[in-house]
């Protein structure tokens, strides 16, 4: 990265002009980027466009924070971090809170962290568990899709936690995979 910053700023990679832009809600490789950023690519990025700043918001994971901010800090660029998470809301299962066709499902972020080190007990203890509970729905999901999908299935082991650096697949990594699968299974029939 500071091989890269160096460069940018004698000008030998072209960097767009600052601007007033922003993207405040990006996703690395730790839980799911369709192009399979690291916290520092997106750091990076925003240097190259010009952006006035930019925040990562991982999948029930903070497992980008020290990395994204130390690059940020690297390439001058404003930054913040956070987690997203979902839960189901028991008393709205019939209504649609936050995350469109999903009755009961709200998606829930914090933001502001400055570092994915959590020396709190109470506090480590929850991510923790929301790390859990997203591999066990996870999993639960991979074992209904392929029940649909025989005589295509993933492993999630083999499969799916390959695709993220940390172990926090998410349901998009499933997918990504499964979708190539399911497509040479279509056109063997």
């Amino acid at each position: 990265m500071a091989e890269l910053v160096a460069l940018a700023d004698r000008g030998d990679i072209p960097c767009e002009p600052a601007q007033a832009a922003v993207n405040m809600h990006c996703h690395t490789f730790f839980s799911f980027n369709a192009y399979g950023y690291s916290p520092a690519a997106l750091a990076w990025l925003a240097k190259r466009r010009g952006l006035a700043a930019i925040g990562v918001v991982d999948f029930d994971v903070l497992d980008a924070v020290d990395e994204f901010l130390a690059a940020c800090d690297m390439a001058s660029v404003r930054g913040s971090a956070g987690i997203e998470t979902r839960v189901f809301v028991p008393e709205f299962a019939t209504r649609v809170i936050n995350s469109p066709g999903e009755p009961g499902i709200y998606y829930h972020m914090g933001i502001g962290f400055v570092s994915g080190q959590v020396s709190d007990p109470a506090a480590a203890a929850i991510l923790a568990d929301m790390r859990a509970r997203a591999e066990r729905r996870n999993r639960e999901m991979l074992v209904r899709v392929n029940a649909h999908l025989d005589p295509v299935s993933l492993d999630y082991e083999r499969d799916v936690l390959p695709l993220t650096p940390a172990g926090n697949a998410t349901e998009r990594q499933g997918r990504g995979r499964q979708a190539p699968l399911s497509s040479q299974e279509r056109g063997r029939g």
